[in-house]
């Protein structure tokens, strides 16, 4: 059996567990017949090679894993080994990564290999060793980008905005010839932190949008326009840019947020609603995004069930109080405003015991103004001023009361 033929024979298998162990058997018997096998130890190390990459690329990493292993016992190749470590990078098997590329002669050490060895690094923490192996590979490859850019990845990540710059601001500079998408994101970086810098400084956010090779074409670069210039107080192109980013990408919750930000300053109620409207269908049920919103709403205004249904989905997750308190507020109201007395009843209490005495004293006052329960609306109004009810129509209840 030559190496076509034992490609052939593993082939004929119809499930991975099976070819495996006719691989480990193939194995097992060149160990066997030694110098009498058909097949040379070469030969076992690509079969292996073969069927550990083929398999990786199907998603069965743990086989992938132990036939590059195997094969780097027939044959301790540095090829073998870096794609063993880039297999165990993938899997997070850092410190197995690092062992590997330590078996490779250093001169025999490529830039993929050293690059990895510093991915691995970082992957267990490492980072101080991390940063050293990325600058050594930077001044030995000056001309290669990808140091460079795991350099200003990690200084992002980190916090250190100054360093991540001056490393994003080099490759967008200098390495032009690479991939418009590439450039695209080291912009996009340099965006994003440039925004957060103590002293934005508009001429080179300016620079760096209307760079004439690189026309805004993707969602987060209209949307980082947008955040520019809602900085800088050009609210109609910061409208204009929002849009834009939401007609790529339907669902740009945050470029929703600024444009109800935006026509909320402005006092467009009615913008304001419809927008709010058009965020709450996007926002996923129970995520906890749409409560980035309630500084927005008021129980005066009414802006559709759907709204309602997912905030009550999202009160069990929410941890902090005053947020709760809101939640329950809007709902309340809006039941009533709905003329659901009686599910505004039910939902006071089933949640009494989350529901702070001010607040729980203003509902009951609402409801008995509802059934004209002079009596009970006078004592619970009464208790819900004193003890700081925050509700915004609380002053007119109160009013009402003394009326």
């Amino acid at each position: 059996m030559d190496l076509g033929e034992a490609i052939i024979f593993i082939e004929s298998f119809s499930n991975v567990e099976e070819a495996y162990q006719a691989l480990i058997e193939l194995s097992q018997n060149y160990l066997d017949q030694g110098a009498g096998s058909s097949l040379s130890k070469e030969d076992i190390a690509s079969l292996l090679v073969y069927w550990a990459k083929k398999w990786g690329q199907q998603g069965y990493r743990k086989e992938e894993i132990e036939l590059y292993q195997l094969a780097f016992q027939w044959q301790a190749d540095a090829n073998v080994a870096f794609s063993l470590a880039k297999a165990c990078n993938q899997l997070g098997l850092y410190t197995l990564a690092l062992t590997y590329l330590e078996k490779v002669p250093e001169l025999q050490k490529t830039y993929s290999m050293k690059l990895l060895q510093g991915q691995a690094l970082e992957g267990l923490g490492q980072l101080r060793q991390a940063k050293d192996c990325y600058q050594t590979l930077i001044k030995a490859y000056p001309t290669e980008w990808l140091a460079y850019d795991q350099l200003a990845q990690l200084f992002e990540h980190e916090g250190y905005e100054d360093q991540a710059i001056r490393y994003y601001q080099t490759l967008y500079q200098y390495f032009l010839k690479e991939d418009s998408k590439l450039r695209r994101h080291w912009r996009k970086a340099l965006l994003r932190l440039y925004l957060q810098q103590e002293y934005i400084d508009q001429e080179i956010l300016q620079t760096l949008l209307k760079d004439p090779d690189l026309p805004l074409i993707e969602a987060e670069e209209f949307f980082l326009q947008g955040v520019c210039a809602y900085y800088f107080q050009d609210n109609q192109l910061a409208l204009e840019a929002f849009q834009q980013a939401i007609e790529l990408e339907d669902d740009y919750l945050q470029a929703y947020l600024y444009i109800v930000d935006i026509q909320h300053n402005r006092g467009e109620e009615a913008a304001l609603k419809k927008w709010i409207q058009q965020f709450v269908k996007v926002v996923p049920s129970y995520d906890l995004v749409l409560l980035e919103c309630l500084p927005y709403l008021t129980i005066r205004e009414d802006y559709g069930e759907l709204l309602y249904d997912k905030l009550m989905d999202c009160l069990p997750l929410i941890d902090e109080d005053d947020l709760k308190q809101k939640v329950i507020l809007l709902v309340f109201n809006h039941l009533l405003a709905m003329n659901q007395t009686d599910q505004a009843n039910d939902l006071i209490h089933q949640l009494k015991d989350q529901i702070m005495e001010a607040d729980l004293a203003y509902y009951r006052a609402k409801l008995a103004l509802i059934e004209e329960d002079k009596e009970t609306f006078s004592v619970n109004i009464e208790q819900a001023w004193l003890e700081g009810c925050q509700a915004e129509d609380i002053e007119n209840l109160y009013q009402h009361y003394h009326s």
